[in-house]
């Protein structure tokens, strides 16, 4: 079998594997035939995922291979977030619940030194956990050409609520969360509720300037870059589109400026991340992504068959997002696949509507 064919190869036939086969183990030759170390892994444990790794893995392989296979958990997963929100709207007139869910949803953020930053952040913010999770909720079904039927009602609460647009610009928030900022002033913007987009770079700029990259810590120093990262992805739309590369050229510049820092201070999946913001902004031939291909590949655990945490913790669920990221880089296609546009469906979930 040519390693084209085998990349073709559509999901449905990767779960007909047998639950124990085992991932090649030979040393891979080329991007190609890392990236299909990769996928041969999570493919053939697919059922072992979580449905949130699922999930998040199969939209992103549909976005790379436009693979229809890959639909499935898609579609799935339009109709858990489609639950969670009718959940949500229920909410709307009694601010306790809303009080009391953003309270659950803050103390289920994980334990650890970035957990307990994060909670400190959140705690006592009132609804404001509330409104952020609505709004990741919208963005998520917007991405899929869908909507609520009570679409304006929220975003018209999202608009009003004083704190969400303040939030994600205050230093403490980003310093915290900076990735997942990034990721929300996007999707404030995508949603029609607020665009802060420059205010955003701004105040990340002003968190993080480069004079002061020495003093930062290992896991800040990470979080800035990580929160860069997400600038480029985010307005990509997770890899649905180009962009332009002098509108964020002062985030590839800073990359590429600071690269030797960024892979000795940082993870697999920011480096993976640095890369893929290049290829996004047409700079996919400098040398840094051939630099980050090869660490990525040299990271691959031959007998795991994927890319272990840091740690060196190898679990599927846990370690699917440093290695899709990896796949899409070592495999990444000159077409993309927007969408999915789920609007067209016979049917939908309850209480959603085609955007």
């Amino acid at each position: 079998m040519t390693m084209k064919r085998y990349l073709a190869l559509p999901l449905l036939l990767a779960l007909a594997l047998p639950a124990g086969a085992a991932t090649p183990a030979a040393p891979v030759a080329s991007d190609l035939a890392a990236a299909a170390t990769l996928r041969h892994t999570f493919e053939n444990n697919y059922l072992k995922l979580g449905s949130g790794a699922r999930q998040h893995y199969s939209l992103r392989l549909y976005r790379l291979t436009g693979q229809k296979p890959y639909l499935t958990d898609v579609v799935a997963d339009a109709y858990e977030t489609a639950s969670r929100l009718n959940h949500y709207v229920r909410m709307m007139d009694d601010k306790d619940a809303r009080h009391a869910e953003s309270d659950r949803l803050i103390g289920n953020i994980s334990d650890g030194p970035r957990g307990q930053r994060r909670k400190a952040v959140l705690q006592g913010s009132g609804d404001l956990r509330f409104a952020m999770y609505l709004t990741y909720l919208l963005a998520k079904l917007d991405d899929l050409g869908l909507k609520h039927e009570r679409q304006a009602e929220l975003l018209s609460y999202l608009k009003g609520h004083p704190d969400l647009k303040k939030v994600m610009l205050e230093p403490e928030f980003i310093r915290a969360y900076a990735a997942q900022a990034a990721n929300y002033v996007y999707w404030l913007d995508q949603l029609g509720v607020a665009d802060i987009r420059d205010d955003f770079d701004a105040a990340l700029k002003e968190t993080y300037p480069d004079s002061k990259d020495a003093k930062l810590s290992k896991k800040q120093f990470k979080n800035k870059v990580y929160g860069m990262t997400h600038v480029v992805l985010a307005a990509s739309g997770y890899y649905q589109q180009d962009l332009d590369k002098a509108k964020y050229q002062w985030i590839t510049d800073y990359f590429l400026a600071h690269q030797q820092q960024i892979l000795e201070r940082t993870s697999e999946d920011v480096i993976a991340e640095v890369a893929l913001c290049l290829e996004l902004t047409g700079q996919g031939d400098n040398p840094l992504v051939r630099t980050i291909k090869d660490q990525l590949k040299q990271a691959i655990d031959p007998k795991a068959g994927m890319i272990p945490s840091v740690s060196g913790k190898i679990e599927l669920s846990s370690g699917e997002h440093r290695n899709v990221l990896a796949i899409a880089l070592l495999d990444w296609p000159a077409k993309r696949y927007p969408g999915p546009n789920l609007g067209q469906q016979a049917k939908l979930p309850f209480g959603i509507v085609a955007k």
